[in-house]
């Protein structure tokens, strides 16, 4: 389980959208250098997630396929499944 460094969105996205995201879901995350989509593998309590990295990124602690953990303040963008 890798937990980068992500920035923080602007916009948190309010507490009725963040219990309507289930596994499958894509996420938007940016890492200070872009951004990239994530798929959601499971949802944890208080605004955890688990993802699963979809975009082709080679950074120094994770790429394509890695298990990424974020929290709902780091989604930019929610595209449901």
């Amino acid at each position: 389980m890798i937990c980068p460094r992500l920035l923080v969105s602007e916009q948190s996205l309010p507490n009725d959208v963040v219990k309507q995201i289930r596994c499958g879901d894509y996420l938007l995350l940016h890492n200070s250098v872009r951004d990239f989509w994530v798929q959601v593998a499971d949802v944890k309590d208080r605004g955890y997630f688990d993802t699963i990295c979809t975009s082709k990124i080679n950074t120094s602690t994770y790429g394509f396929g890695d298990l990424i953990r974020c929290h709902r303040r780091h989604i930019f963008r929610l595209i449901y499944a």
